[in-house]
């Protein structure tokens, strides 16, 4: 069975999500369920840098993403890394599937 032009984007777009996290997770294997910031440690500006790579590159809008829920801003401090460390959650579970869901729904869409 022939997959829709639609499915072939849509994995195109998963495959272009999960190879730009990975030049940013230092070697990291990065997998669909995998989780920017607990699994892959993806935080601050790389985080920033990300969603404004997909922005340009596909027009997606992230204005429902609040950033501050899933991961720290620039300069994690030593409370949160250990805390990472030790198993303990303070930020929403934010995988690498919910960008990519992000980036195919949000495609297109403007604030005006």
């Amino acid at each position: 069975m022939m997959r829709s032009s639609v499915e072939k984007n849509d994995a195109w777009i998963e495959e272009d999500v999960r190879r730009i996290i990975a030049g940013y997770c230092k070697g990291k294997d990065v997998h669909m369920d995998s989780e920017l910031y607990y699994d892959l440690g993806i935080y601050g500006e790389d985080l920033f840098e990300i969603f404004e790579y997909l922005v340009n590159k596909y027009g997606a809008d992230y204005g429902m993403i609040d950033a501050s829920e899933i991961a720290p801003g620039e300069g994690e401090n030593l409370i949160e890394w250990f805390a990472r460390r030790l198993g303990r959650r303070r930020f929403k579970s934010f995988k690498v599937r919910n960008l990519t869901g992000h980036t195919i729904a949000g495609m297109g869409v403007t604030n005006s």
